[in-house]
């Protein structure tokens, strides 16, 4: 294991020896997810002026069950899992979809928050709408024939429609119409498309 220099980024450091360590990349695919809950458990812990007495007493177990769990020597349960996750403000998630699945940094989530409620949305929901809006509009740069493509994918047309510059009903075309229900206004576009996002 090479150290680390003075100016270098831990988590980069880290990523760099994990890809050079059959080691750590079994420890990383065992335990990363753990790894990873901890690191936020302990950051909203810290957030929220937490003691382990005092998640203790959240979660009717013992502080040296608390310090085991905080240094991993113990295996917890989903239901531990959830009552620590609720005892330090949070919501626990588990999902096998890990690779595509993003923790928010902490310097985005109030600016997130704020956004989402001033829209009337869900954090989750604003996310999964931008980054739908963003990645399509990549799409679209690199493959202008897919419009009708894309906007089928599309839950936020309205947007895609100011970034294109058409009307969606003209690029779907008459090809597309037998997949798509649809319900046209000049502000909204609701449409389900057979077999997807279900």
């Amino acid at each position: 294991m090479d150290k680390i220099k003075k100016d270098e980024n831990v988590l980069d450091w880290f990523e760099k020896e994990i890809q050079n360590d059959p080691e750590l990349q079994d420890f990383e695919n065992e335990f990363g997810a753990l790894v990873e809950f901890i690191e936020e458990y302990e950051f909203l812990r810290e957030q929220n002026k937490l003691t382990q007495k005092d998640i203790a007493e959240k979660t009717n177990t013992k502080q040296a069950a608390i310090s085991r769990f905080e240094k991993m020597r113990s295996k917890p349960t989903y239901q531990f899992l959830n009552r620590l996750s609720r005892a330090v403000g949070g919501k626990l998630l588990l999902t096998p979809a890990g690779e595509f699945t993003v923790t928010l940094p902490a310097d985005l989530r109030e600016l997130a928050k704020t956004k989402a409620e001033k829209e009337g949305t869900t954090v989750a929901k604003l996310l999964i709408s931008t980054l739908r809006t963003e990645l399509s509009k990549d799409v679209l740069a690199q493959s202008p024939e897919n419009k009708g493509k894309i906007i089928l994918m599309s839950k936020h047309s309205s947007v895609i429609e100011s970034e294109v510059g058409e009307n969606i009903a003209d690029l779907i075309g008459p090809n597309q119409k037998s997949h798509v229900h649809t319900n046209f206004t000049s502000e909204n576009l609701k449409m389900g498309v057979s077999g997807y996002g279900r």
